[in-house]
């Protein structure tokens, strides 16, 4: 009886449209309440549909990350902080597809909808995220606006192309690869298809639902042979995912993996350290030794330590090559209002500072401008575990501010695996990119410009970086040793704890005034009296000595 009463207010839940209660500030008004009630509902039963434990919790904290086996820490999570944003279609609770989510997907995948100048309320301009792209309630109306977005790419997309073939940087073998792309774009699904679905787009939507909702290989192989027997004979779709990997391989960007030294010390890269089997700094092993009785020969072993290098430059070149994209990479000189409030990076003193002292530099608008950060993480969302995995980032501060913490616009150049923390030794990894960066620097690089079709010389630099406490210690080279306060330095106060084998700071007090109470507070600290003054100000030059 109870589950049939679940099934009733999970159905009724799922019918409901109007879902501005969850954005609703006043979450203690009846309008809230009512709604998580019904919410709450909709997940357990979810729960009990799927034979699970836990449920999924969309709070702004959790954001459907972390489970919870009992609705009241769900109950508390929603009322305290919240629901996560643009979080309309409830798919981590059961809910199916529908066509608002039709709607977010397409605005999504930049099928409609126009990007806004920056007027104060930055939210007017924002991509509707509200899910991911889900699979149409094919009416007659969505059919035509679906073939005349789908007709618009391929346009837009052939024009880049054909425009790129111009460009006469492309060696042949990737012309090649253009020419296939090209074939494939105009090549109908079927005979009966038309222009809605092209070979090249039907393939691309089906590797993003398999993206979207983490569908395995298997489970894609047997999607793909499906739909073959469902299809006219003679139709141009996939038959494994190989094939459709390869269908859309002329659009992906490289990656390298890059052999590291077990300790930090190297990379087995470039001419002197490609080929190398043991580190020349600390003499150890490039590879792990087998242990299955097969042949002991070091080269066949798996690499200690790799690092993950997506160089930074061809995807500034894959930017700009789309015309929405390189407009937007001129917004902050173009299109952003200057009215003399701070809004975007562009309105901070340390921007004009920039454009004061490199004017060349700000001559080219389209002269991109990032912020470099990085963290340690535990992939495996285990905290008795202490492995780390060390992503760096950068975000483009040349777009509206809006975009520049999406992920269309962030760059990952670099992903040190783990399991130990990199430490002072991240400059061994971070020299890719500051190899790069100097490139783009000194000498720039030559872009085509997509919006204006015309090819320019694009330089680059990091305008600031964005750290916690320890990442800032690593980036700048005091994350170990007594003398790691990146404020103190040489004067930095410290105690080694022998039972919790961490490190505390004291003598916070000697940062007070003379006449402070708390200076002769005995019992309340350490059982001392602080006389001591606040460490000396170090310049510039005292710390690159």
């Amino acid at each position: 009886m109870q589950g049939l009463v679940d099934f009733i207010c999970f159905h009724t839940f799922v019918d409901m449209e109007d879902r501005s209660w969850m954005s609703l500030r006043n979450r203690a008004c009846a309008q809230y309440l009512d709604g998580l009630k019904l919410f709450i509902r909709a997940a357990e039963a979810d729960m009990l549909n799927r034979h699970k434990t836990t449920m999924w919790c969309p709070c702004i904290d959790c954001e459907n990350k972390k489970q919870f086996s009992s609705s009241l820490t769900l109950h508390a999570h929603l009322i305290l902080r919240g629901f996560m944003d643009h979080y309309r279609c409830w798919n981590k609770h059961g809910e199916g597809v529908n066509d608002r989510d039709l709607q977010a997907g397409c605005m999504d995948q930049g099928f409609s909808g126009d990007l806004r100048q920056d007027d104060g309320t930055h939210g007017a301009g924002q991509d509707n995220e509200e899910g991911p792209f889900c699979i149409p309630d094919l009416t007659d109306d969505k059919l035509a606006d679906i073939s005349a977005n789908y007709a618009q790419k391929s346009q837009d997309l052939e024009e880049m192309v054909r425009d790129a073939m111009g460009f006469d940087e492309y060696t042949e073998a990737e012309m090649k690869k253009l020419k296939r792309l090209m074939a494939d774009m105009r090549t109908p699904l079927h005979q009966s298809c038309k222009a809605k679905y092209s070979k090249l787009f039907a393939t691309l939507t089906l590797l993003q639902l398999k993206a979207t909702y983490h569908w395995t290989d298997r489970s894609f192989d047997a999607l793909l042979h499906r739909l073959e027997d469902m299809l006219p004979e003679g139709n141009e779709l996939p038959k494994t995912t190989y094939e459709a990997k390869q269908i859309v391989c002329p659009m992906g960007l490289e990656v390298e993996k890059i052999d590291a030294c077990k300790n930090d010390c190297i990379l087995y890269h470039g001419k002197e350290n490609e080929k190398l089997t043991e580190c020349p700094e600390c003499g150890v092993s490039r590879y792990k030794r087998r242990n299955d009785g097969g042949d002991e020969d070091k080269r066949h072993g798996a690499p200690w330590k790799v690092v993950w290098y997506f160089p930074i430059i061809p995807r500034l070149k894959r930017l700009f090559a789309t015309a929405k994209d390189a407009q937007l990479l001129s917004w902050h000189k173009e299109g952003r209002k200057n009215d003399g409030y701070l809004r975007h990076p562009a309105d901070a003193i340390q921007w004009r500072v920039i454009d004061s002292k490199y004017a060349s530099f700000k001559d080219e608008p389209r002269n991109i401008r990032f912020a470099l950060s990085t963290d340690g993480m535990n992939p495996f969302g285990n905290r008795s575990s202490s492995h780390s995995v060390w992503p760096v980032l950068l975000s483009i501060y040349n777009i509206p501010s809006w975009l520049c913490n999406r992920r269309k616009y962030m760059m990952m150049p670099l992903l040190i695996s783990g399991p130990h923390q990199p430490g002072n030794d991240i400059d061994v990894y971070l020299r890719l990119v500051v190899d790069e960066l100097k490139r783009l620097w000194s000498d720039g690089v030559k872009v085509y410009d997509g919006f204006k079709r015309e090819s320019f010389k694009l330089r680059a630099m990091v305008l600031t970086s964005i750290t916690d406490v320890s990442g800032h210690r690593c980036l700048s080279g005091q994350s170990k040793g007594e003398k790691d306060c990146f404020q103190c330095l040489d004067d930095t106060e410290s105690l080694w704890l022998n039972n919790s084998k961490k490190r505390v700071y004291i003598r916070h007090r000697h940062f007070l005034s003379r006449s402070h109470p708390y200076r002769l507070m005995k019992r309340q600290f350490d059982g001392t009296i602080e006389k001591g003054s606040a460490p000396r100000h170090f310049t510039e030059h005292d710390v690159y000595d």
